[in-house]
């Protein structure tokens, strides 16, 4: 299984756990705190990634930030204020860990202020891939990334 990588993603907030459904049927959680989790410009990929630690004055005029500020937007309800970069290795193979039933994840939408914990149970669940230890992808019919969270 091969993916590309987007070279600009929105952080939405932090990935605290999943229940993941394997495919032999059984549920299980896992725990991915310590990872962003992350969107690009078509808002229907998540991404889990590491944290940054590098920040950066948020270029306006960069035209590959400039689609991910919209995106940040319409999840945030406000103007981004900086821009991370963060290197990930591409080595290995993409591994299929399962179906994502359940997330949890902790964010500043809406308010910019106040991180608060939401849940979101997926009516039809995407699939989760692994990439080597620290990079994961969440896709899947119905996944959208919206104004009002994340759909699907």
């Amino acid at each position: 299984m091969r993916f590309s990588v987007p070279d600009a993603m929105v952080v939405l907030g932090r990935v605290l756990d999943l229940s993941l459904e394997a495919a032999d049927g059984r549920t299980r959680r896992i725990e991915l705190a310590g990872l962003w989790m992350a969107t690009d410009a078509g808002k229907a990929t998540l991404w889990f990634v590491p944290v940054s630690k590098k920040t950066l004055p948020l270029d306006p005029h960069d035209p590959v930030l400039r689609d991910s500020a919209r995106v940040f937007r319409t999840w945030f309800d406000f103007e981004p204020r900086r821009d991370w970069q963060q290197k990930v290795s591409l080595a290995g193979e993409w591994r299929l860990r399962g179906r994502v039933r359940r997330m949890a994840y902790r964010s500043d939408k809406w308010s910019g202020k106040k991180h608060e914990d939401y849940e979101h149970h997926f009516t039809r669940p995407p699939r989760l891939y692994q990439l080597g230890r620290e990079l994961y992808r969440v896709s899947g019919p119905g996944l959208r990334v919206a104004s009002a969270g994340i759909i699907g």
